[in-house]
């Protein structure tokens, strides 16, 4: 005959399996909610969601951990800020991320998501899209992205789990095809006409008549992108106040 302690033991373990089940299958589901889709993190998989490695966690998903205590701070408060608030945090944010990818000018983020995300007053920015980058995965993600009009009435926008993210994301894809085309040390000119494939709107479609991509269709239009870029950073002296 076993001892009563036994069974004690066994109900037990089985009531701690059942409430471990159910907290992984919440987690599960959390994670459902707020991860970006495999495109993001420009790897390949069948999977519609994706779980990062530990090493990719530490440079993309908590990139927090990679700045300093006073920005991640700013990080974590970010959501709803005044033009000039989002003006500095983006500046600060900026400053952070280019310490990780030294080729990129902090001017140039900040710039592109004062210009993408209207100071940071969008509708996508409310969702952490700082810089209008589309969502390419399946419709049956919905949560994964919102719907606005731009280049189509319905095309969509990936959702960011937070700001920081955003910006991560953005440093990827600018050190990817944009970089390649500058040669020699990179200057905030040589990647303002890297977006764009020249500073004009004529020189932007020649070079997209040529074959080549452009980052934005604005590009192409009466004021190059890349000149609306210059003219912010200018206006708000971005290169001397992210030198500070």
């Amino acid at each position: 005959m076993q001892h009563p302690q036994t069974y004690i033991f066994l109900i037990m373990l089985y009531v701690s399996l059942l409430i471990a089940k159910n907290h992984d299958t919440n987690l599960q589901e959390q994670e459902q909610t707020v991860i970006e889709h495999p495109d993001t993190f420009n790897i390949k998989l069948p999977a519609i969601y994706y779980k990062p490695t530990k090493q990719e966690s530490k440079s993309y998903n908590d990139p927090v951990k990679e700045v300093s205590k006073p920005v991640k701070k700013q990080v974590k408060k970010a959501v709803d800020l005044s033009k000039e608030e989002f003006v500095e945090f983006m500046i600060k944010a900026a400053v952070e991320e280019c310490k990780v990818y030294a080729d990129i000018p902090p001017a140039l983020i900040v710039a592109q998501a004062i210009l993408e995300s209207g100071f940071g007053q969008s509708r996508l920015a409310k969702v952490n899209n700082l810089f209008g980058h589309k969502f390419k995965g399946s419709k049956a993600d919905a949560k994964l992205y919102v719907v606005a009009s731009d280049d189509k009435v319905d095309d969509k926008f990936t959702i960011y789990r937070s700001k920081w993210s955003s910006i991560r994301h953005h440093s990827k894809i600018l050190m990817g095809k944009y970089r390649k085309r500058i040669k020699g040390t990179p200057t905030l000119d040589k990647w303002l006409e890297a977006l764009c494939g020249s500073m004009t709107a004529s020189g932007s479609r020649e070079y997209r008549k040529a074959g080549g991509q452009v980052y934005a269709t604005s590009c192409m239009t009466e004021m190059c992108y890349a000149q609306k870029l210059k003219n912010i950073i200018n206006t708000q002296k971005l290169e001397k106040r992210c030198l500070k």
